[in-house]
């Protein structure tokens, strides 16, 4: 899921869909629609991600048990937010300069993998902020793998394609 301001199509193209690691990608990336232009409502709009998954699963064989939930930004809070919630569903979830935005670690029906990239001059999502967030998620047994960089608010195709991404060939749900 994309931040604020951005669309699906753009956060495909330089987050979940890297163009300098196409050629090589070995998943399926979808983007969501339905707020290009806007903030994701972390309150509301998870059923548009869950329907996403599910309509996709129709046209493509999706391991159900390979699914992962990436977001930058708004769109990363959302992922928090419904991966910890319903983390039965997910081998794990992405996360670019976001935050926990109220989702509870210890409501995860099981330890779901977690990386985490955060750019060290972010004024959106402080640094010092994201380390005592990723402090709740350590502490409720969650295995985070975790970055800090240099660098604001701003997404690079380079922390998904050399960092992100390349976790995901591992994680698998129970």
């Amino acid at each position: 899921m994309h931040g604020c301001g951005d669309s699906a199509m753009n956060f495909a193209t330089w987050a979940v869909n890297p163009y300098d690691s196409r050629q090589k990608q070995n998943h399926i990336g979808i983007s969501i629609g339905g707020q290009d232009g806007n903030c994701w409502d972390t309150n509301k709009d998870a059923e548009k991600v869950l329907a996403a998954i599910a309509d996709i699963s129709t046209c493509f064989y999706v391991h159900q048990q390979k699914v992962v939930l990436a977001g930058y930004s708004s769109g990363g809070i959302l992922a928090y937010k419904i991966g910890l919630a319903q983390s039965a569903k997910f081998a794990g979830i992405l996360i670019e300069n976001a935050g926990l935005g109220g989702a509870q670690p210890s409501g995860a029906a099981w330890k779901i993998n977690v990386a985490h990239i955060a750019h060290k001059d972010d004024s959106a999502f402080p640094l010092a902020k994201t380390q005592a967030e990723w402090a709740k998620l350590e502490a409720a047994g969650i295995p985070l793998q975790k970055k800090e960089e240099e660098g604001d608010h701003n997404g690079s195709s380079d922390d998904w394609s050399g960092f992100l991404l390349p976790k995901i060939a591992t994680w698998k749900a129970p």
